[in-house]
């Protein structure tokens, strides 16, 4: 089992061989796997995983006790047992 670091890195080196779909500053395009790689590169500075930074950086000064990383809750569980995530309908 890979741990959740092991997945960035992975991620961002398979991304990262393949060429751009748009020209770079052409076109504005949200993207989840830019934070993936954005992510990882802080893992290589840092030594820290991204769950230990953003616990130390923005949970702990702020008081976020009750954050968390992992699954989301599917739509169709009558009480989530956490956020839902992002799905399309029909």
């Amino acid at each position: 089992s890979q741990t959740a670091t092991q997945d960035r890195a992975i991620t961002a080196r398979h991304i990262l061989k393949r060429a751009p779909k748009i020209t770079p500053n052409t076109v504005d395009e949200y993207n989840n796997t830019a934070y993936v790689i954005a992510a990882h590169a802080l893992e290589l500075i840092t030594k820290k995983s991204w769950e230990e930074m953003t616990q130390e950086k923005i949970f702990n000064p702020l008081q976020m006790s009750s954050c968390g990383y992992g699954a989301v809750s599917s739509p169709e569980e009558k009480t989530p047992s956490a956020p839902w995530g992002h799905y399309k309908d029909n």
